[in-house]
């Protein structure tokens, strides 16, 4: 009995085999372009690291006015991995690539999504990102902040186009690829998005709102006002009101190959623990700080994609993070990349207020520096982000309400403005140590406001 079913184990796996092999062969040289290649070959190439907590969020369009809006646990659902190889997958094997602006009202028409990084990122650190090779985008030499990505499956002939985009010039570059399997992937990958939020986006061109710059994707709610629970920040080395200070030694030990042999003292509340190359600091305002002095030795690259996965991997070191994260900005010179993150909770963002940064020493949660190829400087505001479930709080006002009364303190101010708003975002805004509250954040002319309630 066990050798039959053995024997009948053995035929069935040869079986198949047998049928793939024989759709290699029949594909060959198409690989890229069938069933098997999606199945058996998922695109692996990327780079896993360089694509981590890059991306600000991900826009869903089901084929709704109402899209859906992402931000937390992207990089652990399956539809990123299918996503990310839609993109590698069209530009390796696309036949029409050009230059020209994304058409929004084309993108929206049909189900698409829409990935958007709050800073531009060089088109040859993107092409490394997603593992094509980079000259396939030298032709566009603005950074990109925006890729989308549509399924088009009432056109003939059906096809999968992918655009890379830049917010500020509105130019992007575009790739299309006819008749592959992969169009369906994407599609029915879209399709299988739900989003149970009372939150729904909508496209200012596609809804013909001139008072935006470009195509921005507006928050909005049913009804008269948007109810939601508060933040609040949790200290991890505090329990019941006392310090304890050996989960404050457990978190620094992440930084030492031999945390036993590290050196301790504690000065005016200062506590500090080092080695001959490593040294981190605790302050009392929950901000920790990594120095790693043997960075000064080591030589690499200094480009983007290069640096950015030093950056990452540290983070991915650092296990005490408890709030996800995103990259939220960046700066370079010839020396050094200085990273910044910030923390997402509920699939909203969570901005500090100037106080705040003041008192931190910091413009953002997160800051990694890093020089000839090593993370030299790491700082981290340590306390948790959680909802503050005491009492829900409301934001009160929409997008328009909220436009109106910023264009009117400007105006009071007798400011001359170009009456357009440049971006707009319903973010945390964390003013004290205490609680953060849903707030509308615009730009015009380059500055920033912020409008909202706080109650």
């Amino acid at each position: 009995m066990k050798l039959n079913i053995t024997k009948n184990f053995i035929i069935t796996f040869f079986v198949i085999l047998a049928i793939y092999q024989t759709a290699e062969l029949w594909f060959e040289g198409f690989s890229n372009h069938n069933f098997f290649y999606s199945f058996f070959n998922k695109s692996n190439d990327y780079d896993d690291d360089a694509l981590l907590y890059s991306l600000d969020s991900i826009i869903v369009n089901k084929g709704s006015d109402k899209l859906i809006c992402l931000k937390n646990n992207i990089y652990k659902n399956d539809y990123k991995t299918v996503f990310d190889d839609a993109i590698k997958i069209t530009v390796e094997n696309s036949s029409k690539a050009r230059a020209g602006k994304i058409d929004w009202n084309s993108v929206l028409s049909a189900r698409s999504v829409v990935y958007q990084y709050s800073s531009g990122i060089d088109g040859k650190s993107v092409a490394r990102m997603f593992g094509f090779d980079e000259s396939l985008l030298t032709a566009f030499t603005n950074t990109i902040d925006t890729i989308t990505i549509t399924s088009y499956t009432t056109t003939f002939p059906e096809n999968i186009t992918v655009a890379f985009g830049n917010r500020t010039s509105g130019k992007g570059y575009i790739f299309s690829l006819e008749n592959n399997q992969y169009i369906y992937t994407v599609y029915n990958t879209i399709g299988s998005i739900s989003e149970t939020s009372d939150i729904y986006y909508t496209s200012s061109v596609k809804n013909g709102l001139d008072l935006f710059k470009g195509n921005l994707f507006i928050p909005q709610w049913n009804g008269e006002e948007f109810s939601y629970y508060p933040i609040k920040t949790e200290d991890p080395f505090y329990e019941n009101g006392e310090f304890q200070q050996f989960r404050l030694e457990r978190a620094a030990d992440v930084f030492f190959d031999n945390p036993v042999s590290k050196w301790s003292s504690s000065i005016n509340g200062v506590f500090t623990y080092s080695d001959e190359n490593t040294v981190v600091k605790y302050y009392n305002t929950g901000v920790m700080e990594y120095y790693n002095y043997s960075a000064d030795k080591a030589k690499s690259e200094n480009d983007f994609y290069s640096q950015y996965k030093s950056a990452v991997s540290l983070l991915k070191r650092d296990s005490n993070i408890e709030n996800e994260y995103y990259l939220s900005g960046f700066s370079s010179d010839s020396e050094k990349t200085i990273f910044y993150f910030d923390y997402k909770i509920n699939n909203f963002c969570v901005k500090l207020s100037d106080e705040v940064k003041k008192s931190l020493g910091m413009n953002s949660v997160i800051e990694v520096t890093v020089s000839g190829g090593k993370v030299s400087k790491y700082c981290r505001f340590t306390k948790k982000f959680v909802n503050d479930i005491s009492g829900k709080s409301a934001v009160k006002m929409n997008f328009l309400k909220a436009a109106d009364e910023v264009f009117a303190d400007i105006q009071s101010g007798n400011k001359e403005n170009s009456g357009v708003i440049e971006n707009i975002e319903l973010a945390y805004f964390f003013e004290t140590d205490e609680k953060g509250f849903l707030k509308w954040f615009m730009d015009i002319d380059g500055k920033q406001y912020v409008k909202g309630n706080t109650e």
